[in-house]
């Protein structure tokens, strides 16, 4: 057995994984971002600022030895003697700057989390209770001072200094740290304190309230988390923010059936509900059944133990519900409650009025009504003089969620009258993005992937598929049917 003298085990234990596979296996290294790597065998195993990180297995560590050993699944004399095998590999390593002292661990145990956090805002001229205050800042301009805007940029401040440790830390985001402690039913207390600025912005942001509302619930069953890279891809979220910031007073959304749309519009009136206790507003649909799942989809979000939104809207109470009639109110007594839930056909004079909020919801009831233009026009009065004579005042928003059947719908002429307008925002995102190739609904947890749209494609008529799967309004260009397909004559065929 080879023997090895003291200062070579310890050169070869202060190289890192990063200079070893620069001068070893060069080949295996493939460069993510910036200093970020990983490598061709394990796609999961990140390497970043000395430190590396296997994801899938839940290891991590610094130096070349403990990734010989546990990847590579080598003796401690096996990985010294790979590593002391090539001395010119050494001394360039000691030719190099020594990079700052870390700690060990990629994910350190929860009992030293606290001190590498420290230790690493030391290193940057950061006094070790800087990210704390900061909270505190947020809080007490937000909740004392009344002054949202600078509670936001220093609550946006602190994100940004734990983000920026873990990604120094472990090669990941946050988001990845949070999923991993999820999935591995762990925790470490940089991820509290995350959560703890969520907290302070979740009545202001709806982002961090999508974030914070579902910290409890499994990833896999998680609203929010698992669709964030494709909801904010196409601006659903900072749309809806827009919306409650007074940038935008018409919305309107058009997604493929079944991308859950009407569940982010949910998440959305529970958020409106704990923001504004006193005001009320209506849910409106061509179904009753649409309208039941919409009551109790709210109502289970602000009431069960599954959700934080007693956390963040603490002195929010329910006072009373009217399952029957579709509504709940929250806070003191008002003459309208909350959220009330209406359809099409409702005898709702007098019943139901709104002050803040008029959700509209698939108005159409399909392709058979939306080819009747007779009919086109019973709906738009049923909206315009219906539904929209529900609003308090000009001061109301709308949200319109539907599938885009005709130019003709609802939709269609709201985007006649404002569609110039830097007040209203008419977003339709099509199944497959036109630029990749790829699905727009590739979810992480029960997604649609290319495939299934190519097969819903097959068994589909095309005017049907476009519409429900493209947005693409029946009559296309003002026709019913595509140019190609017509026919004409300068005089009537005979028979």
């Amino acid at each position: 057995m080879a023997y090895y003298s003291q200062s070579a085990i310890n050169r070869a234990r202060e190289m890192d994984l990063l200079t070893y596979l620069q001068t070893y296996e060069p080949d295996e290294l493939v460069r993510i971002s910036g200093n970020t790597y990983t490598t061709k065998t394990h796609d999961s195993l990140k390497i970043s600022n000395g430190m590396w990180m296997w994801w899938s297995r839940g290891i991590g560590g610094r130096s070349a030895v403990d990734y010989l050993m546990r990847v590579r699944d080598m003796t401690f004399i096996e990985a010294v003697s790979q590593i002391a095998n090539d001395e010119s590999a050494l001394r360039k390593q000691y030719e190099k700057p020594k990079p700052r002292t870390e700690k060990n661990l990629i994910l350190p145990t929860k009992a030293e989390n606290n001190d590498i956090a420290i230790e690493y805002l030391k290193q940057r001229g950061i006094n070790e209770d800087v990210i704390y205050a900061m909270i505190e800042a947020a809080k007490t301009a937000i909740l004392t001072e009344k002054d949202e805007k600078y509670g936001l940029e220093v609550s946006k401040r602190a994100k940004e200094l734990i983000n920026s440790y873990v990604m120094d830390l472990t090669g990941g985001n946050i988001y990845d740290l949070d999923s991993y402690c999820n999935l591995n039913k762990t925790n470490y207390e940089i991820l509290d304190t995350w959560y703890s600025v969520l907290l302070v912005e979740a009545p202001y942001l709806f982002d961090s309230y999508l974030l914070y509302l579902e910290k409890n619930r499994e990833e896999k069953n998680k609203f929010y988390f698992p669709k964030m890279k494709q909801l904010n891809k196409h601006g659903l979220i900072q749309a809806m923010q827009d919306l409650e910031d007074d940038k935008l007073d018409y919305l309107s959304i058009s997604m493929p059936p079944g991308t859950q749309k009407t569940t982010l519009e949910k998440f959305f009136s529970s958020w409106i509900i704990g923001k504004h206790p006193s005001d009320y507003s209506l849910f409106f649909s061509h179904s009753s059944d649409i309208t039941r799942m919409f009551y109790d989809g709210v109502l289970d979000i602000t009431t069960s133990e599954e959700y934080t939104w007693s956390e963040i809207f603490p002195e929010v109470r329910l006072r009373d519900t009217n399952a029957k009639a579709e509504k709940m109110d929250f806070g003191k007594y008002k003459p309208f409650y909350s959220l009330q839930c209406t359809s099409v056909g409702s005898k709702n004079s007098g019943k139901v009025r709104c002050n803040r909020y008029l959700y509209c919801d698939d108005l159409i009831g399909g392709i058979e009504e939306a080819m009747n233009r007779a009919r086109l026009d019973t709906l738009w009065n049923v909206y315009s003089v219906d539904a929209r004579q529900r609003k308090l005042n000009e001061q109301v928003k709308e949200i319109h969620i539907a599938t885009r059947w005709s130019v003709h719908d609802v939709i269609g002429r709201l985007k006649a009258l404002y569609g110039n307008s830097d007040r209203a925002r008419f977003i339709a995102i099509p199944d497959i993005d036109p630029t990749t190739g790829e699905s727009n609904f590739n979810y992480k947890y029960n997604g649609m992937s290319t495939k299934f749209f190519e097969e819903q494609a097959l068994v589909m008529d095309e005017v049907s598929y476009r519409c429900l799967y493209k947005n693409e309004p029946i009559e296309r260009e003002g026709l019913l049917f595509p140019e190609d397909k017509l026919r004409r004559y300068l005089n009537l065929p005979h028979g």
